[in-house]
C-alpha cells in the first residue's frame, strides 16, 4: 500500500485541488494522508474521502518561528506514518511540505506549482515571492506544473531546473467531474427552475456568471464595471458572483458596495453544494484575472456548455481555446462589455462556443484522464 501525503495551508484550496480524487485512490489502494491548518471542515471530508489527515497550523504568510513549528510537526508525522510521497501544494504548503519530507529522507518530493503569487507582486514582496519559489523547487524532486503556461514561466524566470518539470496531460491537477456533476445533461429542470426562482433572476435573462475568489487579482473590480456598463444597454441582464472575500488582496469600496446593494448583481456567497446548477443559470462565464495558474473554474464552466471570457497572459490561456470555447480579453471593460455584447446578440455563437467547451473538455481534463497520469506520477 502506497502512502501519500498532502500537504496544504487550508480547507479552502480543497475542493477545487481534490474534490474526490482522494476518494479515487483511496479505491486503487493507496493510503491517503492530509495536512492542513485547523478547519472545521476537515473531519466531514476526511470521513468522506475515507482518508487521514492532521492539522497543524500553517499559516499564508511568512513567520520563522510559527514555520519551524510546522516543519518540525509533519517532518514527525511522516517519520512515524512512514509516509512514502509528499506532495506539497499552495506556496506556502509547499515550502513547508518539501523542506520537511527532505529532512525527514522521504525520496518522493513532488512540488505542485498551481500558480506563481509574485506575478501581482512588486519590489521586495515580489524578489522573496521568487526566492520561495526557488528554494521550495530546489528541496522539490519533481514540479508539476498545472498548465503549459507554468512550464513556460518557470523556465524563463529560472524557478526551476527544466528536468524536474512535468505536466498532467495538457494540465490542471484535477480535472473535472464531466460526466456525472458538471453535465447539463444531469440538470433537473425543476431544481433550476426553484434556484432560479429563489435568487430573483427573471425569465429569458441574460445572466453572466463569475465563480472564484472575491479578490482585487481576480479582475472583480473589472467585471463590477464592465457590468454597469453591459446593464445600461442590456437591462435584462443579471451578474452572479459565487465564492469568499479575500480578506488579503481586497476590492475597492465601491466595488465592495455595488456587490452587495447593486441592481441585478446576485451575491449567494461561497458554494461548494449543487455548484452545477448555479453554473446552469449563466449564459456566459467571465474570468478577467490577472494572475492564475489555470482556471479551474473555467474548464467547469465549459463542461456546462459555457463559453467563456478570460484573460491570455496568466495560465488561463490554457483552459480555453479562443475564437473556439470562448475569447480572449483584456481588463478595459469597454471591451470586456463589447464581448459579451457578441455572445448577447449572437446565441448560436454562444452555444457552438459552449458546446466546443464541452468536447474539449471531455478530450483533455476528464477527471478519469488526469488521475490516470497522476496514478503514473505516484508509480
Amino acid at each position: 500500500m502506497k502512502k501519500i501525503l498532502h500537504v496544504i495551508s487550508t480547507f479552502f484550496s480543497v475542493y477545487p485541488f481534490f474534490e474526490n480524487q482522494f476518494g479515487h485512490f483511496v479505491s486503487k489502494g493507496y493510503e491517503i494522508h492530509l495536512a492542513l491548518s485547523p478547519s472545521e471542515e476537515i473531519e466531514e471530508y476526511a470521513n468522506e474521502q475515507q482518508i487521514k489527515y492532521f492539522e497543524t497550523p500553517i499559516n499564508r504568510s511568512y513567520s520563522l518561528f510559527d514555520d519551524l513549528k510546522s516543519i518540525h510537526a509533519i517532518y514527525r508525522y511522516i517519520k512515524i506514518n512512514n509516509i512514502e510521497i509528499v506532495a506539497g501544494h499552495s506556496p506556502k504548503g509547499a515550502l513547508i511540505a518539501m523542506i520537511s519530507s527532505y529532512l525527514a529522507g522521504t525520496k518522493r518530493r513532488i512540488y505542485f506549482r498551481h500558480g506563481l503569487v509574485y506575478e501581482t507582486s512588486k519590489g521586495l514582496k515580489r524578489s522573496i515571492l521568487i526566492s520561495v519559489e526557488r528554494l521550495t523547487s530546489f528541496f522539490a524532486k519533481e514540479v508539476v506544473c498545472v498548465s503549459p503556461y507554468l512550464i513556460e514561466k518557470s523556465i524563463n524566470d529560472k524557478l526551476t531546473r527544466k528536468s524536474k518539470l512535468k505536466i498532467l496531460n495538457i494540465g490542471s491537477c484535477n480535472g473535472v467531474d464531466a460526466l456525472k456533476r458538471f453535465n447539463p445533461a444531469n440538470i433537473q429542470s425543476d431544481k433550476k427552475q426553484t434556484l432560479k426562482t429563489k435568487l430573483g433572476i427573471q425569465e429569458e435573462a441574460f445572466v453572466i456568471g463569475y465563480v472564484g475568489r472575491l479578490a482585487k487579482e481576480k479582475g472583480i473590480n473589472e467585471i463590477i464595471k464592465t457590468f454597469s456598463l453591459f446593464n445600461q444597454y442590456n437591462k435584462d441582464s443579471y451578474l452572479l458572483l459565487i465564492g469568499p472575500f479575500d480578506d488579503r488582496d481586497v476590492i475597492s469600496n465601491d466595488t465592495f458596495r455595488k456587490i452587495q446593494k447593486g441592481k441585478n448583481i446576485i451575491y449567494p456567497g461561497e458554494i461548494f453544494e449543487d455548484l452545477e446548477y448555479y453554473y446552469s443559470l449563466m449564459d456566459v462565464f467571465l474570468y478577467p484575472s490577472y494572475r492564475d495558474g489555470f482556471g479551474n473554474a473555467i474548464i467547469e464552466a465549459s463542461s456546462m456548455e459555457l463559453p467563456v471570457l478570460t484573460t491570455s497572459f496568466s495560465g488561463n490561456r490554457d483552459a480555453i481555446r479562443n475564437g473556439i470555447t470562448g475569447k480572449y480579453i483584456g481588463l478595459d471593460p469597454n471591451e470586456i462589455s463589447l464581448k459579451i455584447e457578441d455572445y448577447y446578440n449572437n446565441k448560436e455563437l454562444a452555444k457552438i462556443h459552449g458546446r466546443n467547451g464541452r468536447n474539449f473538455v471531455l478530450e483533455n481534463f476528464s477527471n478519469e484522464m488526469i488521475w490516470k497520469y497522476l496514478d503514473d506520477l505516484y508509480n
